[in-house]
């Protein structure tokens, strides 16, 4: 072709929308093809001759796999210089060098010492659930067949935390389910110990209390079989967090206690329990009103200064000290001052900020709600229900079915109605949040409920509305 005839050719193309032409300041212009012709050309190779389109792969995967941040240390490298060996990952799975790339790029780098830079930094849980699918002939349930029997195992719980925080709930549960199978015939019983708490979480998440509750006991027997102290630590965190949700809270205190000495006994980052056990075992202490030892762990856990991929401050850490910090003061006797207001506003917003940015969307609900309840208690209605109906949407929305977070919204709900003279509206609620409690062994409600149909029983027989209203009744904390 002539240069007019090139050019011409080229325009054409670019007006249907075909290729893209990429014009920077003082270069060439460059040519871009529609990701659907780029798919349908590689298809062609691939069947076409498949030992090119390996090659190809290879090449790429070469070139890529040697772009290893250049920022000391890693840590503070930002997710641009991570892309490189992100899409290395990919080039070399689409080679068949799975093992290879698992063992020098994904796991060498991306997941270092097993704390997943892409997440833990970065919140980048959907780009790391792609990594994982190049690992799948199919996901999440059929492993590549020339990965090693320990990854192969794991690589499926690995990909149910990323879908359980993307609320793909019937994914992860399947995924996890297949990986406790697989790690179960380990022999080092460290992974079917991490896996079973995994799948004792997503149960939890689900409404199903007592099942978690069995499954989180398990996972204990399997850590303490393993002695690796790291998951004695989780694994006690977990059953005793399952174990509150049931209403039994002190036998949840005295795992959280054993979890702690264990991880005092390790010698590895701080002397209370950090991240989100830290977080939960803060949530009970909260409930058993012990304000001000919430607020010296948050205060400590803040600021403690470890390595980034182990115990320093992740991009979920900081949100769950201050959504902790928030929930406390919104609690703590005394009064609302507008000194207080202003912090409540502000703790809450980079909770709700914070945990956003990270990716957990099943743990973004607990900010929501306490904030929630914050406008509530000003009486500021609309704010309410705004958070409510996010809350709700997260909690009900396609694979969601998180039961406990609908219990939670319920009992607001009840609240807030009662609070505005709503008493059938409040009544109903009231009904659907003791079903749920009932169906779902969430027992932690089981004190609020009895209030909650007390301040019912209480506004009909007065028939009055003053007492539930702006300066009645006081709402008690939903976390």
């Amino acid at each position: 072709l002539t240069d007019p005839q090139w050019n011409l050719a080229v325009n054409r193309l670019a007006a249907c929308g075909l290729v893209a032409i990429h014009k920077p300041n003082s270069l060439q212009p460059s040519l871009d093809a529609h990701p659907l012709v780029r798919e349908y050309f590689a298809k062609q190779l691939l069947e076409q001759n498949p030992e090119a389109w390996r090659e190809g792969h290879l090449r790429l995967y070469g070139h890529l796999s040697g772009a290893v941040p250049a920022s000391t240390p890693a840590s503070t490298a930002t997710l641009d210089e991570w892309m490189p060996l992100c899409r290395a990952v990919f080039h070399g799975c689409q080679a068949g060098i799975h093992q290879e790339v698992k063992d020098n790029v994904y796991m060498r780098y991306l997941r270092h010492r097993g704390a997943g830079v892409l997440v833990r930094q970065f919140g980048a849980v959907s780009l790391d659930l792609q990594l994982l699918a190049n690992f799948f002939n199919k996901p999440w349930l059929a492993p590549v067949l020339g990965l090693d029997s320990e990854f192969r195992a794991n690589v499926p719980g690995m990909a149910a935390t990323r879908l359980g925080s993307l609320l793909r709930l019937d994914d992860a549960i399947h995924a996890v389910r297949k990986s406790v199978a697989l790690c179960s015939r380990l022999p080092d019983k460290k992974h079917v110990a991490l896996r079973a708490r995994h799948y004792s979480e997503l149960l939890l998440l689900m409404g199903e209390v007592k099942q978690a509750i069995k499954v989180a006991e398990e996972a204990v027997v399997w850590s303490d079989k393993s002695e690796d102290i790291s998951e004695q630590i989780a694994e006690r965190s977990v059953l005793a967090h399952a174990l509150h949700q049931n209403g039994r809270e002190r036998e949840a205190e005295q795992r959280f206690k054993e979890a702690e000495v264990l991880q005092q006994k390790s010698g590895s980052g701080p002397s209370v329990l950090p991240t989100l056990w830290g977080f939960r075992y803060c949530d009970l202490l909260q409930a058993r009103h012990r304000w001000a030892e919430v607020f010296d762990r948050t205060q400590r856990l803040l600021r403690y200064r470890g390595r980034a991929d182990t115990f320093g401050l992740g991009i979920l850490d900081k949100p769950l000290y201050k959504l902790a910090q928030a929930n406390c003061l919104l609690n703590w006797p005394g009064g609302a001052s507008p000194q207080k207001l202003a912090a409540l506003s502000k703790l809450f917003t980079q909770a709700i900020d914070g945990i956003r940015s990270s990716g957990k969307l099943n743990l973004l609900p607990l900010a929501l709600l306490g904030r929630a309840e914050f406008y509530l208690r000003d009486c500021s209605w609309d704010e309410a229900d705004r958070d409510l109906a996010h809350a709700e949407l997260l909690a009900t929305g396609e694979g969601g079915r998180m039961r406990l977070y609908q219990t939670d919204i319920l009992l607001l709900r009840a609240w807030s109605a009662l609070a505005r003279a709503k008493r059938e509206e409040a009544r109903e609620f009231y009904h659907e949040a003791r079903k749920l409690v009932d169906k779902t062994g969430y027992h932690r409600r089981d004190q609020e409920l009895a209030k909650l149909k007390h301040g019912l029983s209480y506004v009909a027989s007065r028939s009055a509305r003053s007492k539930a209203s702006r300066h009645g009744t006081r709402l008690p904390r939903i976390p």
